[in-house]
């Protein structure tokens, strides 16, 4: 909504410039009407964005559940389909009727790009959504705070007793009734390969007792080497949702077996079976 109505206001300033200063037709001066539909287009975003950015700062400290928070999140729908939009991202989803209609789930997928949090966001379309992050995020200005306030969990990998107490607040989210987004493997896979899981992540499931959908991507290695020449076909699938009762009497390792196996099993068919995924390069 956010990118239709800023395209919108773009054309519409545009047509006023063509409408004043154009009309009747001035051949000197037809070059403005590109330039003032771009120009416009960025500088409505900068603005909003940036109108944002400054609330994060103003409204401190920042109820996760407060209607703000919920505003974030709309926002990051928005800023999600602006960025896929931008790069030429093309999501070609699969399986999506499997998503549960009750949005109190844990959803984890393998990780291959930063652009991978923003495909799962522009996917679930979903302003409930909380996802676990590196906690090096948080030495990023700006971006630190609008996320944290939007709700998002910072996770110190190197800190176990830390680590516990992201996973305990992830519990009270789910059970709240949020989503929250996982990315199991810990880091990103430089080889496209499915690296091992880290199962503590699962406890969230166990004691929140909600279901896991199980989630396969793959393409985002293509977007840096198209990017802004060719748009990047993503596949995004959801492989299957594995119920609370298919999972209660599990150990977080035997529910790491489970995901990882799906997703593996995913990926190489997919590999094999979509030319867009075909040919893949190793990357560095």
């Amino acid at each position: 909504m956010l990118l239709i109505s800023i395209v919108v206001i773009s054309i519409l300033l545009t047509a006023s410039l063509v409408y004043f200063q154009i009309y009747p037709l001035n051949l000197n001066l037809l070059w403005k009407i590109p330039l003032t539909l771009v120009g416009s287009y960025f500088c409505l975003l900068i603005l909003i964005v940036g109108t944002i950015i400054l609330l994060t700062y103003i409204i401190r400290p920042v109820d996760k559940k407060s209607r703000f928070s919920r505003f974030l999140r709309r926002m990051n729908v928005e800023v999600a389909q602006i960025v896929n939009f931008f790069f030429g991202i093309r999501i070609k989803k699969y399986n999506m009727d499997l998503i549960p209609k009750d949005r109190k789930f844990l959803v984890v997928s393998n990780h291959q790009s930063n652009f991978d949090p923003l495909i799962l966001i522009n996917v679930l379309k979903e302003p409930n959504l909380i996802l676990i992050m590196k906690d090096n995020i948080l030495k990023v200005p700006i971006l630190n705070r609008w996320l944290v306030s939007a709700g998002f969990l910072p996770l110190d990998r190197e800190n176990n007793r830390e680590a516990l107490k992201t996973v305990l607040e992830a519990c009270n989210w789910v059970s709240d009734g949020y989503t929250l987004g996982v990315y199991p493997e810990g880091t990103r896979s430089k080889t496209g390969q499915l690296l091992p899981l880290r199962t503590g992540i699962f406890k969230v499931a166990l004691k929140s007792q909600c279901p896991i959908v199980v989630c396969a991507c793959d393409g985002m290695y293509k977007v840096k080497k198209n990017f802004p020449i060719l748009p990047t076909k993503i596949f995004f699938k959801v492989s299957k949702v594995l119920t609370y009762e298919e999972i209660k009497d599990l150990s977080t390792n035997e529910i790491g077996e489970i995901v990882s196996n799906i997703m593996k099993q995913d990926l190489e068919e997919a590999r094999s079976k979509y030319s867009y995924l075909k040919n893949k390069k190793t990357r560095v």
